[in-house]
Protein backbone atom coordinates (compact mmCIF):
# COMPACT_ATOMS: atom_id res chain seq x y z
CA UNK A 1 0.00 0.00 0.00
CA UNK A 2 1.50 3.34 -1.01
CA UNK A 3 1.85 6.34 1.28
CA UNK A 4 -1.11 8.22 -0.22
CA UNK A 5 -3.50 5.27 0.29
CA UNK A 6 -2.16 4.71 3.82
CA UNK A 7 -2.76 8.35 4.73
CA UNK A 8 -6.32 8.32 3.39
CA UNK A 9 -7.05 5.12 5.31
CA UNK A 10 -5.66 6.65 8.53
CA UNK A 11 -7.88 9.72 8.13
CA UNK A 12 -10.94 7.54 7.62
CA UNK A 13 -10.13 5.42 10.68
CA UNK A 14 -9.58 8.49 12.87
CA UNK A 15 -12.83 10.01 11.66
CA UNK A 16 -14.72 6.83 12.46
CA UNK A 17 -13.21 6.63 15.95
CA UNK A 18 -13.74 10.30 16.81
CA UNK A 19 -16.61 10.99 19.25
CA UNK A 20 -19.80 12.17 17.57
CA UNK A 21 -20.55 15.80 18.29
CA UNK A 22 -23.96 16.05 19.93
CA UNK A 23 -26.23 19.02 19.51
CA UNK A 24 -27.41 20.85 22.61
CA UNK A 25 -30.99 21.85 23.29
CA UNK A 26 -31.04 24.66 25.85
CA UNK A 27 -34.23 24.96 27.87
CA UNK A 28 -34.78 27.90 30.18
CA UNK A 29 -37.67 28.03 32.60
CA UNK A 30 -38.74 29.07 36.03
CA UNK A 31 -40.64 26.22 37.71
CA UNK A 32 -41.51 28.79 40.35
CA UNK A 33 -40.09 32.30 40.42
CA UNK A 34 -36.76 32.27 42.18
CA UNK A 35 -36.44 28.50 42.57
CA UNK A 36 -32.85 27.34 42.97
CA UNK A 37 -31.23 25.26 40.23
CA UNK A 38 -30.69 22.18 42.42
CA UNK A 39 -34.41 21.94 43.20
CA UNK A 40 -35.33 22.46 39.54
CA UNK A 41 -32.93 19.79 38.34
CA UNK A 42 -34.26 17.36 40.94
CA UNK A 43 -37.85 18.04 39.85
CA UNK A 44 -37.30 17.95 36.09
CA UNK A 45 -34.30 15.65 35.91
CA UNK A 46 -36.41 12.74 34.70
CA UNK A 47 -37.95 14.80 31.92
CA UNK A 48 -34.55 16.08 30.80
CA UNK A 49 -32.96 12.61 30.87
CA UNK A 50 -35.73 11.05 28.80
CA UNK A 51 -35.67 13.95 26.34
CA UNK A 52 -31.95 13.41 25.82
CA UNK A 53 -32.54 9.72 25.16
CA UNK A 54 -35.39 10.30 22.72
CA UNK A 55 -33.71 13.15 20.82
CA UNK A 56 -30.11 11.96 20.90
CA UNK A 57 -28.94 15.44 21.91
CA UNK A 58 -27.66 17.02 25.12
CA UNK A 59 -30.39 18.91 26.96
CA UNK A 60 -29.18 21.78 29.12
CA UNK A 61 -31.56 23.23 31.70
CA UNK A 62 -31.24 26.82 32.83
CA UNK A 63 -33.17 28.44 35.68
CA UNK A 64 -34.00 32.09 36.22
CA UNK A 65 -35.05 34.30 39.08
CA UNK A 66 -38.00 35.96 37.32
CA UNK A 67 -40.35 35.52 34.37
CA UNK A 68 -38.86 38.39 32.36
CA UNK A 69 -35.46 36.69 32.33
CA UNK A 70 -36.96 33.69 30.52
CA UNK A 71 -38.12 35.87 27.63
CA UNK A 72 -34.77 37.66 27.60
CA UNK A 73 -32.89 34.36 27.31
CA UNK A 74 -34.95 33.43 24.25
CA UNK A 75 -34.50 36.86 22.72
CA UNK A 76 -30.71 36.93 23.04
CA UNK A 77 -30.25 33.36 21.87
CA UNK A 78 -28.94 31.83 25.09
CA UNK A 79 -31.96 29.51 25.14
CA UNK A 80 -33.71 27.53 22.40
CA UNK A 81 -36.83 26.66 24.29
CA UNK A 82 -38.70 27.80 27.40
CA UNK A 83 -41.40 26.89 29.85
CA UNK A 84 -43.68 29.92 29.78
CA UNK A 85 -46.81 31.04 31.58
CA UNK A 86 -49.60 32.50 29.48
CA UNK A 87 -48.67 36.17 29.75
CA UNK A 88 -44.90 35.70 29.27
CA UNK A 89 -45.66 33.39 26.30
CA UNK A 90 -47.78 36.04 24.58
CA UNK A 91 -45.14 38.69 25.18
CA UNK A 92 -42.44 36.37 23.81
CA UNK A 93 -44.63 35.44 20.85
CA UNK A 94 -45.26 39.09 19.98
CA UNK A 95 -41.68 40.24 20.56
CA UNK A 96 -39.64 37.41 19.01
CA UNK A 97 -42.13 34.97 17.49
CA UNK A 98 -41.89 32.16 20.06
CA UNK A 99 -44.04 29.19 18.99
CA UNK A 100 -45.85 26.88 21.46
CA UNK A 101 -45.15 23.16 21.10
CA UNK A 102 -47.05 21.65 24.02
CA UNK A 103 -49.17 22.64 27.00
CA UNK A 104 -48.70 21.15 30.45
CA UNK A 105 -51.03 18.78 32.26
CA UNK A 106 -51.08 19.56 35.98
CA UNK A 107 -51.22 16.97 38.80
CA UNK A 108 -55.01 17.13 38.70
CA UNK A 109 -54.90 15.71 35.15
CA UNK A 110 -56.05 18.80 33.25
CA UNK A 111 -54.33 21.36 31.05
CA UNK A 112 -55.96 24.41 32.63
CA UNK A 113 -56.38 26.05 36.02
CA UNK A 114 -58.32 28.87 37.69
CA UNK A 115 -57.09 31.98 39.40
CA UNK A 116 -58.41 32.27 42.95
CA UNK A 117 -58.42 34.90 45.66
CA UNK A 118 -57.92 33.41 49.10
CA UNK A 119 -58.34 35.17 52.43
CA UNK A 120 -57.81 34.88 56.16
CA UNK A 121 -60.83 33.19 57.73
CA UNK A 122 -63.17 35.08 60.02
CA UNK A 123 -62.84 38.58 58.54
CA UNK A 124 -65.29 38.34 55.61
CA UNK A 125 -69.04 38.73 55.57
CA UNK A 126 -71.10 36.09 53.78
CA UNK A 127 -71.78 36.12 50.96
CA UNK A 128 -68.43 37.60 49.93
CA UNK A 129 -68.52 40.76 47.84
CA UNK A 130 -65.50 42.35 46.21
CA UNK A 131 -66.16 45.59 48.08
CA UNK A 132 -64.87 43.81 51.16
CA UNK A 133 -61.37 43.95 49.66
CA UNK A 134 -61.30 47.73 50.08
CA UNK A 135 -58.78 48.71 52.72
CA UNK A 136 -57.37 45.17 52.94
CA UNK A 137 -53.80 44.00 52.37
CA UNK A 138 -53.15 41.57 49.51
CA UNK A 139 -50.25 39.53 48.14
CA UNK A 140 -49.52 38.16 44.67
CA UNK A 141 -46.85 35.71 43.44
CA UNK A 142 -45.22 37.81 40.70
CA UNK A 143 -46.28 40.60 38.36
CA UNK A 144 -45.65 38.15 35.49
CA UNK A 145 -48.00 35.50 36.88
CA UNK A 146 -51.03 34.99 34.65
CA UNK A 147 -53.11 32.98 37.09
CA UNK A 148 -51.91 34.45 40.36
CA UNK A 149 -51.78 38.13 39.43
CA UNK A 150 -53.34 39.07 36.08
CA UNK A 151 -56.49 36.92 36.21
CA UNK A 152 -57.31 37.97 39.75
CA UNK A 153 -56.65 41.67 39.13
CA UNK A 154 -58.98 41.57 36.10
CA UNK A 155 -61.61 39.74 38.17
CA UNK A 156 -61.34 42.45 40.81
CA UNK A 157 -61.53 45.19 38.21
CA UNK A 158 -64.62 43.66 36.59
CA UNK A 159 -66.21 43.74 40.04
CA UNK A 160 -65.39 47.37 40.74
CA UNK A 161 -62.15 47.02 42.72
CA UNK A 162 -58.81 48.52 41.67
CA UNK A 163 -55.44 47.87 43.24
CA UNK A 164 -55.54 51.42 44.61
CA UNK A 165 -58.58 50.43 46.68
CA UNK A 166 -56.39 48.06 48.71
CA UNK A 167 -54.59 49.31 51.79
CA UNK A 168 -51.40 47.69 50.50
CA UNK A 169 -50.30 45.00 48.05
CA UNK A 170 -47.03 43.32 47.09
CA UNK A 171 -45.34 40.40 45.35
CA UNK A 172 -43.91 37.50 47.34
CA UNK A 173 -42.17 35.56 44.55
CA UNK A 174 -44.21 32.34 44.43
CA UNK A 175 -47.69 30.83 44.81
CA UNK A 176 -46.76 28.87 47.98
CA UNK A 177 -45.48 32.09 49.57
CA UNK A 178 -48.86 33.73 49.00
CA UNK A 179 -50.71 30.87 50.71
CA UNK A 180 -48.18 30.91 53.55
CA UNK A 181 -48.67 34.64 54.09
CA UNK A 182 -52.47 34.31 54.21
CA UNK A 183 -52.31 31.33 56.60
CA UNK A 184 -49.84 33.21 58.83
CA UNK A 185 -52.07 36.29 58.87
CA UNK A 186 -49.39 38.50 57.32
CA UNK A 187 -51.89 39.67 54.69
CA UNK A 188 -55.67 39.66 54.50
CA UNK A 189 -55.93 38.16 51.02
CA UNK A 190 -53.84 36.65 48.26
CA UNK A 191 -54.03 35.96 44.54
CA UNK A 192 -52.97 32.46 43.48
CA UNK A 193 -54.44 29.54 41.52
CA UNK A 194 -56.44 26.47 42.45
CA UNK A 195 -54.07 23.62 41.57
CA UNK A 196 -51.05 25.18 43.25
CA UNK A 197 -53.17 25.75 46.35
CA UNK A 198 -54.49 22.17 46.28
CA UNK A 199 -50.93 20.88 45.91
CA UNK A 200 -49.73 22.95 48.88
CA UNK A 201 -52.67 21.75 50.97
CA UNK A 202 -51.82 18.12 50.15
CA UNK A 203 -48.33 18.85 51.51
CA UNK A 204 -49.69 20.22 54.77
CA UNK A 205 -49.52 23.96 54.08
CA UNK A 206 -52.99 24.71 55.41
CA UNK A 207 -56.55 23.49 55.85
CA UNK A 208 -59.26 25.05 53.65
CA UNK A 209 -61.99 26.65 55.74
CA UNK A 210 -59.81 26.72 58.83
CA UNK A 211 -56.54 28.37 57.78
CA UNK A 212 -57.87 30.14 54.69
CA UNK A 213 -61.03 30.56 52.62
CA UNK A 214 -61.52 30.85 48.87
CA UNK A 215 -63.22 34.16 48.11
CA UNK A 216 -63.36 34.26 44.30
CA UNK A 217 -62.55 32.11 41.27
CA UNK A 218 -61.81 33.08 37.65
CA UNK A 219 -62.74 31.33 34.39
CA UNK A 220 -60.32 28.59 33.23
CA UNK A 221 -56.80 29.61 32.22
CA UNK A 222 -54.52 27.46 30.00
CA UNK A 223 -51.57 25.84 31.73
CA UNK A 224 -47.98 26.79 30.88
CA UNK A 225 -46.66 26.11 27.41
CA UNK A 226 -43.24 24.91 26.31
CA UNK A 227 -42.34 27.11 23.38
CA UNK A 228 -39.39 27.39 21.01
CA UNK A 229 -37.61 30.11 19.12
CA UNK A 230 -39.19 30.80 15.73
CA UNK A 231 -35.90 30.17 13.93
CA UNK A 232 -35.51 26.60 15.24
CA UNK A 233 -35.26 24.05 12.42
CA UNK A 234 -38.77 22.78 11.62
CA UNK A 235 -37.69 19.15 11.74
CA UNK A 236 -36.17 19.62 15.19
CA UNK A 237 -39.33 21.36 16.40
CA UNK A 238 -41.41 18.36 15.40
CA UNK A 239 -38.97 15.94 16.99
CA UNK A 240 -39.04 17.88 20.25
CA UNK A 241 -42.84 18.10 20.21
CA UNK A 242 -43.21 14.37 19.58
CA UNK A 243 -40.66 13.57 22.28
CA UNK A 244 -42.47 15.68 24.88
CA UNK A 245 -45.84 14.14 24.01
CA UNK A 246 -44.48 10.61 24.31
CA UNK A 247 -42.63 10.90 27.64
CA UNK A 248 -43.30 8.06 30.05
CA UNK A 249 -44.98 8.46 33.45
CA UNK A 250 -41.60 7.72 35.02
CA UNK A 251 -40.18 10.92 33.50
CA UNK A 252 -42.51 12.95 35.76
CA UNK A 253 -42.03 10.88 38.92
CA UNK A 254 -39.93 13.53 40.65
CA UNK A 255 -41.99 16.53 39.52
CA UNK A 256 -44.99 17.65 41.56
CA UNK A 257 -46.05 20.36 39.10
CA UNK A 258 -46.31 18.65 35.71
CA UNK A 259 -47.57 15.16 34.87
CA UNK A 260 -47.63 15.27 31.08
CA UNK A 261 -48.32 17.35 27.98
CA UNK A 262 -50.98 17.96 25.34
CA UNK A 263 -50.35 19.60 21.94
CA UNK A 264 -50.12 23.38 22.21
CA UNK A 265 -51.36 26.11 19.88
CA UNK A 266 -51.24 29.89 19.91
CA UNK A 267 -55.05 30.04 20.04
CA UNK A 268 -54.97 28.26 23.43
CA UNK A 269 -53.93 31.59 24.94
CA UNK A 270 -56.58 33.84 23.38
CA UNK A 271 -58.33 34.18 26.76
CA UNK A 272 -55.04 35.35 28.27
CA UNK A 273 -54.90 38.02 25.56
CA UNK A 274 -58.32 39.20 26.71
CA UNK A 275 -57.04 39.34 30.28
CA UNK A 276 -54.00 41.34 29.19
CA UNK A 277 -56.17 43.81 27.31
CA UNK A 278 -58.59 44.23 30.21
CA UNK A 279 -55.71 44.44 32.66
CA UNK A 280 -54.04 47.05 30.49
CA UNK A 281 -50.79 45.05 30.42
CA UNK A 282 -48.26 46.53 28.00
Amino acid sequence: MNFRKSFVLLVLVLAACAPTRRETLRIVFSPAPGIDSATAIAAYGGVIAELEEKLGVDVEMQTTTEYAAVVEALANGTADMARLGGMPYIQAHEQIGVEPLVREINPEGIAECHGIIIGRPGIWDEPFTFNQLKGKTMAFPDIGSTSGYLSNVVNMKENGIELDDLAEYGFLGSHPAVLEAVVAGSVDAGGTNDWRTNLAVSQGAGVPGEDFVILATTPPIPMNCWGVRADMDSRLKERVRNALLSLSDEAFAGCDQVKGFVPGADSDYDYVRVLMEEGLVE
